[in-house]
């Protein structure tokens, strides 16, 4: 039976391996060093509500609960709230009470950095400290960047970062967050975080998403505003795609791929402005001056600057029009929905459906998905196009005019057979979801004026010499017809475009003309009257009945105005000759 001064000493000694264990598993003093860390470094108390644990896994380690950092005396905003704080530890640091805060890792913290009315920051020190060098890891934390001053704001989820303060203030940080609903590859650098709230730091940063990649390099500066100002690149596959992650909303699906964006950027709070930008979007590359603005609901881009050629083919929808069908496929105007814009563009050529303008000038501002765009060429020939997109049923109107007449009944309404150097001006109303729907609602105006052209595929004087025989055969006169000038004019309604006074002229021939042209169908209904000059003093002569000039637009079919013209040309002849028809062989 052991002996009492034997079991007081066991005793003693369980008690005190019970306190040792107890001291170990019980890192209160942690608490205590980080405590005086951040009093030290940041002139201010962190508060711990959930004490200091020991943990063995993953490693050892001192876990710390509940951490609150308040921001400056003064402000209210805390600086930072983090579910936990783990510091690396060894077991000689835990017996000597002993840890080092560099690797400590950060998880479910919200970091706040916010300048509150005055321009006071949450992350200022107290005077006369500078912070100490630290090297710390955040998981799964939130970053909130506030300006009260103008409501700026943004927030950064899901942070999993590496950070590292040096000695002179100087920040380094690496990793990603969750921006705008994308993961983005993060980095940044500021020289001395002190003076951002003052005069302004050197800066560097960095991001990628999918859609974009951006850097700037300059400084960096809270006085005032949340203020950039150095150079900026930016590239990415899709602009759209960009442009959305970024803010704005443009729908569509048509163009705007691979780009790329550098200058000089001045970035004041909401506002962002790119000096001598270079930007190429599509292959369309261009040289100027350029500024984004937040401060509304909706971004609006402010642009003037000198382009290339610049083709509008990518951006127009496929309309799936065929002959006599203009295509019922969405027009596709919601895309100007999403981003309002006011640009200026200089451009050596503007294309578009095989059209080409020369060197013009195109400004366009869009506002509440309405597009109004003013394009002056060079040449002459300007236009004024509204597009409105912001409605349920598109709405189009268009005052242009052109001095390639051939060019845009060839090419926009594929009439080939009439040609000749002139003027083709308009004043036109429509709406529609599609291109078919449009022309079937078309209103308003146009003249044209050609000289020195053609109609190809009839020869009118040769037919008319040869009237009373050509009736008989079957009227046909293939060649052309040449022209001094012709002149027209037209009302249009509901896409049916009333001739209202058409006159042709040359030394052999003068024509008159009225009816209608179906705009929707592609086709024309005209009485003529051809007559040949016949006099030295202008004496004409011609049909005792009008032309009828009928059918598809493509190749319409010309005959004297009566009935059974074409079903019993004899007839007919002799009904003619009976109301003054020359006999054959006559003039």
């Amino acid at each position: 039976m052991p002996r009492p001064p034997v079991i007081a000493g066991l005793v003693i000694v369980a008690l005190l391996a019970g306190l040792g264990v107890w001291l170990f598993f019980s890192p209160g003093w942690a608490v205590a060093l980080l405590r005086e860390r951040v009093q030290r470094d940041m002139g201010r108390d962190i508060e711990v509500t959930g004490g200091a644990h020991v943990e063995f896994f993953p490693e050892l380690a001192i876990r710390i609960d509940g951490l609150r950092l308040p921001g400056p005396a003064g402000m209210d905003a805390d600086l930072m709230t983090a579910v936990s704080l783990r510091l690396p530890a060894s077991f000689a640091g835990l017996l000597g009470h002993d840890v080092d805060l560099n690797g400590a890792r950060l998880e479910g913290a919200k970091i706040n950095l916010l300048i509150d009315e005055m321009g006071r920051v949450t992350w200022s020190t107290a005077a006369g400290n500078s912070v100490g060098a630290i090297r710390f890891l955040i998981d799964d934390g939130t970053l909130g960047v506030s300006d009260l001053r103008n409501g700026q704001s943004f927030t950064l989820a899901r942070v999993n970062a590496a950070v590292n303060i040096g000695e002179g203030g100087d920040l380094q940080a690496e990793g990603s967050a969750a921006i705008n609903g994308l993961v983005a590859s993060l980095q940044a650098y500021v020289k001395n975080v002190a003076r951002v709230a003052v005069a302004g730091s050197p800066a560097e940063l960095s991001l990628a998403v999918p859609a974009l990649s951006l850097s700037f390099n300059g400084r960096l500066s809270t006085a005032g505003v949340i203020g950039l100002a150095g150079t900026v690149t930016a590239l990415g596959p899709d602009l759209r795609a960009a442009l959305q992650w970024a803010g704005g909303a443009p729908g569509g699906i048509l163009g705007l791929k691979g780009f790329t964006l550098s200058g000089a950027l001045d970035g004041a709070g909401r506002i962002f402005a790119v000096h001598g930008v270079e930007v190429s979007v599509d292959n369309i590359a261009a040289k100027g001056e350029m500024t984004l603005d937040y401060r509304a609901d909706v971004p609006r881009l402010l642009a003037q600057v000198a382009a290339g050629a610049i083709n509008l083919d990518p951006y127009l929808p496929q309309l799936s029009a065929t002959t006599g069908d203009w295509g019922r496929a969405p027009l596709g105007f919601e895309a100007l929905r999403g981003l309002d814009a006011a640009v200026t563009a200089d451009t050596p050529d503007l294309g578009l459906r095989g059209l080409h303008t020369g060197p013009a000038r195109v400004t366009a501002v869009v506002a509440r998905g309405r597009l109004e765009a003013k394009i002056a060429a060079v040449s002459g020939s300007q236009a004024d196009v509204m597009l409105d997109g912001s409605g349920l049923v598109p709405g189009f109107a268009a005052a242009f005019r052109s001095n390639d007449a051939q060019g845009i009944l060839s090419r926009l309404a594929g009439i080939s057979w009439l040609e000749g150097a002139g003027n083709l001006s308009a004043s036109l109303t429509a709406s529609g979801v599609s291109q078919q729907e449009m022309v079937a609602s078309l209103k308003g105006q146009a003249e044209l004026a050609l000289g020195q052209g053609r109609i190809r595929g009839f020869d009118i004087v040769k037919a008319l010499a040869a009237v009373s025989r050509a009736i008989q055969q079957g009227w046909s006169a293939p060649g052309e017809t040449p022209f001094a000038t012709l002149a027209a004019s037209f009302a249009i309604a509901d896409g049916i475009a009333t001739v209202k006074s058409l006159k042709l002229d040359q030394p052999a021939l003068s024509m008159t003309a009225g009816g209608d042209i179906d705009l929707l169908r592609r086709a024309v209904d005209l009485r003529a009257d051809p007559r040949l000059v016949t006099g030295a003093n202008g004496e004409t002569s011609g049909l005792p009945v009008a032309v009828v000039v009928k059918g598809p637009w493509a190749a319409p079919r010309l005959y004297p105005d009566m009935a059974d013209i074409l079903s019993k040309p004899q007839a007919a002849y002799e009904a003619l000759k009976a109301q003054g028809l020359p006999a054959a062989g006559g003039n």
